[in-house]
Formats: C-alpha cells, structure tokens, sequence
C-alpha cells in the first residue's frame, strides 16, 4: 500500500537581503556608495539581459531595479536592496528659509537637506545618476527595530531570521560612532566601519580632486562587498535547491512504500 506523505506546513518567503550605507547627514559619501551600489547590480542585470535579448532600465537610487540572476541558476531570481541613511536623524534636517525671527522670538521651521551638489556631479562623470536621490531618516527605510518585531505573528516571526534583524549589513563610512541611531545598530546583522574621508573636508584643505577621489575609493570597497554579498547568496540558494531536491527524493521514496516508516 502506498505511503501518503502530508507536506502541509507553514512556508518561509525568501526575504530580500539588505545593504544600508550610513554617514553622519546622508548628503555625500552613503549616497555615493548606495549608487555605486545599484550601479554593480545594475551591471549585473544588464549582463543577464543581453544574454536574453532583454533591455535594461536603470536608475541609481532606492527604489530601481535590484534583481540579478546567478549564472549557474538562471531560474532564481535573487534580489539585493541597497540603501542609505543617516546615523543622526536629525542631522538630515535644517533651518528652512522660511524661518522668520521677530526680537528674540523665532519661529523656525525645519526642511530636509538635499544630496551635495558636488557628489551628484562626480557620481555623473562615472555615468552613474543620484540627482533624484534624497538624505534619509531611520523611519524613512520603513524598518522596524527588533523589539517591535517581536510583536509581530508567528510566521512573520520566523521568515525574520534567527536574530530577527532586518539590515544584514549596515557599512558606516564615517568616524562618527557617537553620532549612530541606536535602532539603527539594533536591526543590523552585522556592522562594518570604513572610515572614508569626507571629500568636503578634504576639499578645504586644499585637495583639488577630493571628491572624485573619495567616489572612486568607496567604489572599490562597494565591489568588493557586493561580490561577497552575491556570492554568499548563490551558494545559499545552492543549498536550498539541493534539500529541496534531497527532501523530493525522500518523499517520493515514501509514496513508492520504499522507506519504512
């Protein structure tokens, strides 16, 4: 007599895995790494594409498109989200125009700062477009802290990870260790700090090309951190397909009545 086997169960949904780059305001240096960021999956895409006659659209800033395929699985689609915040939500804000001041009283109204002029055009001589990208707030990523996760269901629970965190590397370009958001730190997996100079520093200083030089370190660095990146998520989906593939096994041999039970 046949085995029936009930396969019935809860399911995980593969969660996108998580890059942030952060620096003090979100105006320069984690700006420039976010694009170079999507410009590497990008490049990747187009890779992809041109192998299936495919057109590419890119954009360089949160919110384009961040699917690569691994070549040895063209089936899987894998998706990498890269951002960037700033480690002080306040410092992402500034005394607007319109702030009016009668004596000693001021009503003073706040506004967001905008991404450096001079980053948006270094990141243009090397093709890549942040012009449209925008500093961030912690609350702007939409990610919850670890201890509101808590609260959630048990399914959410779980497709959370073991840690439940939900940054699986927050990279801090900046010495600014006393200037971090505390959640920000809490839903990071893992931290990395660069300690990249800070071209607008350097610039006053009296380094003519600072800023392209700071764009083209951060590059280096970038690469090198999506190539482990996406290696580490081949090898996992790898890993997937084969218990996938060892559990078919395993139940078709229990259908078959070829295993005891």
């Amino acid at each position: 007599m046949a085995h029936t086997v009930d396969n019935a169960g809860p399911k995980k949904v593969r969660r996108t895995p998580k890059i942030i780059f952060a620096c003090k305001s979100n105006t320069c240096r984690s700006q420039m790494a976010e694009g170079w960021g999507n410009a590497w999956i990008q490049k990747r895409n187009v890779q992809m594409r041109q192998e299936s006659s495919e057109r590419p659209v890119l954009s360089s800033c949160s919110g384009s498109d961040r699917g690569v395929t691994p070549t040895s699985s063209p089936n899987v689609q894998v998706n990498i989200h890269v951002g960037s915040v700033a480690l002080n939500d306040s410092s992402v804000y500034e005394p607007s125009s319109s702030s009016k001041c009668c004596g000693d009283i001021c009503d003073t109204t706040f506004e967001k700062k905008v991404v450096k002029a001079k980053a948006v055009e270094t990141m243009a001589l090397d093709g890549v477009d942040i012009s449209s990208c925008v500093p961030k707030t912690f609350q702007d990523l939409d990610i919850l802290p670890p201890s509101t996760e808590k609260n959630r269901s048990s399914s959410t629970f779980t497709e959370m990870g073991e840690d439940r965190k939900s940054i699986d590397k927050l990279v801090i370009l900046c010495a600014c260790t006393d200037e971090i958001n505390e959640d920000l730190i809490n839903s990071a997996k893992s931290v990395e700090e660069w300690n990249v100079d800070a071209p607008t520093a350097a610039e006053k200083s009296g380094e003519v090309n600072a800023y392209r030089r700071v764009s083209h370190e951060i590059k280096v660095r970038v690469d090198s951190l999506m190539q482990r990146m996406f290696n580490d998520i081949v090898l996992h989906e790898e890993k997937l397909r084969e218990n996938i593939q060892i559990a078919g096994d395993e139940t078709n041999a229990l259908s078959e009545g070829k295993v005891e039970c």
